[in-house]
């Protein structure tokens, strides 16, 4: 009985009729008049130019693609009649929140070439905007990407390689669709509340003057000021030998300082370091100290001061590391030690600007090899085609460079086991040996060019180096 008379209830609901007010007739159409007047998806023609606009904020990224049926040359990309594909956005979490203004920019378009590759490998390719000026020479196809882009940016770059693609400006007040998609679903600063960081923070010492006598504030030490300091730490002499002349403690002919007076033995210290003889050393302080007055533990009381003055420290500098004057790896076997270093020859008629100069330790056998940028890519050409000739060597010295720190050249010794010796920085003269090969290349080309030879006669640099 009960189940029928449910059932019995909810036909009368059916049948009865339902009415809306005006003021939800015109929310509903005015939701219809939305929904007409969005921007539907469509499905990628094949006829028609594919564009990638993308932008990036300081905590998202968005990225829009879409397609243009009729390509008007001389209207702006803002002006075209654009087809929505798809549209996507994001935000950076994590370390992603601190990269630079130019990795946030580049990584929408990285994205997009990564996950949405089935609809930009097109046979006419496909546009790429941005408002990022920088990037249209970093991802430029028809541009040799630079030595220091390659550094950060080459994994990202190396994406893009497959694709068929022109990358254009645009400006970011006409780019408002990915400059909105970027900025949706961040958190907004609310009005009238502040965030506050808990930081743990420690007490640093007073920062010392230039000419701390010349301050006006400074009080040159008085008699009658070190008798009254001795007067209230007297009680710490009971086992001290000393004598009272004149009402001044004496302690082996000497005023004696209490420890605890930490005021005096600050203005003591500063006069005994800043004088007409300059900041003075810990040394000079010390006897200048001793001769006048009996202070306990002076020498560590002098070092403690010295290290909180920070003319001192800018003057001075730390304490100097010994570098070994010349060549410190020795090869006793063929293979053994592999010296290589980048030379500069400047511009010139043709691509090749630089020479990778390769020298074996033992042998001092050496080969060039051309090269338009030092690159770490040129670099590991270079080593494959030393290894293939003669062979795996097992280390491989040179300078620090970042196209031999390159995550290449250490993927390249990791793969053939070879190690990587470097040299100290400002320190030429460790990786002599090279450095002795290069300049001996230079002055056989400075001949070459004197007797104006013509390249094709340049090889008999072979003998020479050979």
């Amino acid at each position: 009985m009960h189940v029928k008379a449910v059932g019995r209830r909810n036909k009368n609901t059916l049948q009865a009729g339902i009415t809306w007010t005006n003021t939800e007739l015109e929310a509903f159409d005015a939701v219809r008049g939305l929904i007409t007047a969005s921007a539907p998806q469509h499905f990628p023609a094949a006829d028609a130019d594919t564009c990638v606009l993308s932008d990036a904020s300081h905590g998202g990224w968005g990225l829009i693609v879409s397609q243009v049926r009729n390509w008007n040359d001389e209207a702006p990309v803002y002006e075209q009649d654009h087809e929505l594909l798809i549209c996507k956005g994001g935000l950076f979490k994590g370390s992603s929140l601190n990269w630079s203004i130019v990795e946030k920019e580049a990584y929408p378009l990285v994205k997009a070439c990564t996950d949405l590759e089935y609809l930009l490998q097109r046979e006419k390719g496909f546009r790429m905007y941005t408002d990022h000026a920088n990037l249209m020479y970093i991802f430029n196809p028809s541009m040799e990407i630079k030595r220091h882009v390659r550094d950060k940016l080459q994994r990202w770059a190396m994406r893009l390689w497959g694709l068929r693609y022109t990358i254009e400006h645009i400006n970011g007040s006409s780019n408002v669709w990915a400059d909105m998609f970027s900025r949706w679903g961040q958190p907004g600063a609310e009005s009238g509340e502040a965030r506050c960081l808990a930081v743990r923070t420690r007490s640093g010492s007073a920062v010392s003057a230039i000419r701390p006598l010349s301050d006006p504030g400074f009080k040159w030490p008085q008699r009658d000021e070190i008798v009254r300091c001795q007067r209230k730490h007297v009680k710490v002499l009971r086992d001290v030998a000393h004598e009272v002349v004149d009402g001044v403690i004496m302690v082996e002919g000497r005023m004696w300082v209490p420890d605890s007076a930490h005021d005096m033995l600050a203005r003591l210290m500063v006069i005994a370091h800043c004088g007409s003889h300059g900041h003075r050393g810990e040394a000079p302080m010390a006897t200048l100290l001793s001769e006048r007055f009996a202070i306990h533990r002076l020498p560590s009381k002098v070092q403690k001061f010295l290290q909180g003055c920070l003319l001192c420290k800018h003057i001075k500098g730390g304490h100097p590391v010994q570098r070994p004057w010349g060549p410190t790896f020795k090869a006793e076997r063929h293979n053994e030690g592999v010296h290589w270093d980048y030379l500069t020859l400047g511009e010139s008629f043709g691509e090749s600007a630089y020479v990778l100069v390769i020298k074996d330790a033992l042998t001092h056998y050496s080969e060039l090899f051309p090269s338009a940028s030092p690159s770490a890519w040129n670099a590991a050409d270079g080593m494959v085609s030393w290894y293939m000739r003669y062979g795996k060597p097992e280390v491989l010295v040179s300078d620090q460079r970042s196209h031999f720190r390159n995550e290449m050249v250490k993927m390249l010794c990791s793969k053939l086991k070879v190690e990587q010796a470097f040299t100290p920085v400002y320190s030429p003269w460790v990786n002599g040996t090279i450095e002795r090969v290069s300049k001996d290349i230079l002055q056989v080309l400075r001949a070459l060019i004197e007797y104006k030879l013509d390249a094709k006669e340049w090889p008999y640099l072979r003998i020479f180096y050979r």
